[in-house]
């Protein structure tokens, strides 16, 4: 009799793992339209996801010899509402469009885990069967309130302009720094349209450029500390714990990225082949980053807006038709991209942190100011002045350097 390996006989007739999942998704839609050049829409959605678990092993089972019972609930709950109001306006060779609008996201999860042991009542599998219960309660309560505005304004159709606005507010950063407001334009030229070139040599030409900047927030419950009741005290007096495992930061701000992109689009000979050419740039400031900390100090990690991180680099697409028939077509596309990313700056006084750790190997994944972000770092071997490994002539092996690069 193995006490520590479970028979797979047992597993199958005496355990249990059962689950049930019920999810409720929908979405509506009103609209108003006043005349031909205003009109209103109420969109509203939600998404609701109620899942149960229920994992039980009876009286003897091998590591939970006096019984376990386990029922997990998850209630997930996610709803948004959009009111938008549009206008378009036709004058002369100007197409004018703009939308104002706001919008409310919120997020209302729970998560309760009740775990039983020492079963008494071996005949009923039920919570009250056992004597010992622990219940564990879990939240997570966020919201995002918007408003909105953008502006199109087309010129003899082939020039483009867009412009928006937006401005959030959450509910999981400070009330000094939760709003954020943060703006986007974007041009376009179709200059085969202008320059009136062969419609079989060059069908179609856009050059476009954009810049855009996006806020966005973080998880709740980062800035200030939680507690939790112990099944532990001192005669009458109960005892509590800090329930983060995270040092909070009530100076979180949001993080923002800036953004700008060129590119080119051609076709060619009847549209039959084109290029699409695009380069871009991406600038994050201010990343709310977890830091890892000594475990001494009760916590695993801290919450920091950490620096600057630089994202730049091209894509290339490449569209062919090499065959074309009356019965069929044959399309052959490639594309190429290439990204680089540098850090540029970190939290005050730091010139690196780790991101992930493999302590077997003496590796960890870090950030690095001046080198690409998830950088990987380790002891390299020694090696000559002519790049050869030295290996130590006692014990045969290579010889490690104590720098970390």
């Amino acid at each position: 009799h193995d006490v520590y390996n479970l028979n797979p006989y047992w597993i199958v007739n005496e355990m249990k793992n059962e689950s049930d999942k019920d999810k409720f998704s929908g979405t509506g839609v009103m609209s108003y339209k006043f005349n031909d050049k205003f009109q209103a829409r109420l969109t509203g959605g939600g998404d609701i996801n109620i899942f149960s678990f229920q994992d039980y092993a009876p009286y003897s089972t091998p590591g939970k010899e006096t019984g376990y019972l386990q029922v997990s609930n998850f209630k997930n709950y996610t709803y948004n509402v959009e009111l938008l109001m549009m206008y378009k306006d036709k004058f002369g060779v100007f197409d004018i469009g703009a939308n104002i609008g706001g919008n409310i996201f919120h997020v209302n999860n729970r998560t309760e885990i009740v775990t039983a042991k020492d079963m008494r009542m071996r005949e009923v599998i039920a919570l009250q069967s056992f004597m010992s219960k622990e219940i564990a309660e879990d939240v997570y309560r966020k919201q995002i309130n918007s408003l909105f505005g953008m502006v199109n304004i087309s010129y003899n159709n082939f020039l483009y302009l867009d412009a928006t606005l937006r401005g959030d507010k959450s509910s999981t950063l400070p009330s000094s720094k939760n709003t954020y407001v943060y703006p986007s334009v974007s041009a376009s030229l179709l200059f085969s349209e202008v320059l009136k070139i062969n419609k079989n040599l060059l069908p179609y030409g856009k050059l476009r450029a954009s810049f855009a900047q996006v806020g966005s927030d973080t998880s709740p419950y980062r800035l200030d500390l939680m507690n939790s009741m112990i099944d532990k005290g001192y005669g009458n007096y109960p005892f509590g714990s800090i329930y983060n495992f995270e040092v909070p930061n009530r100076n979180l701000k949001p993080t923002r990225t800036n953004s700008s992109e060129y590119g080119i689009v051609l076709r060619f000979l009847k549209n039959r082949f084109g290029l699409d050419f695009t380069y871009y740039t991406q600038n994050s400031k201010d990343q709310i980053m977890r830091l890892n900390t000594s475990i001494a100090s009760g916590y695993s990690a801290k919450i920091v807006n950490a620096g600057e991180i630089e994202n730049k680099g091209i894509e290339v697409v490449l569209n062919t038709r090499p065959i074309e028939t009356n019965d069929w077509t044959w399309d052959l596309n490639f594309n190429f991209s290439k990204n680089s990313n540098k850090v540029k700056s970190l939290a005050s006084g730091l010139d690196r942190f780790t991101l992930a750790e493999a302590a077997w190997l003496n590796v960890t994944v870090d950030a690095v100011v001046g080198e690409n972000y998830g950088a990987i770092m380790g002891k390299d071997f020694k090696r000559s002045p002519s790049g050869d490994i030295i290996v130590n002539a006692s014990t045969g092996l290579p010889e490690v350097s104590d720098e970390v690069s």
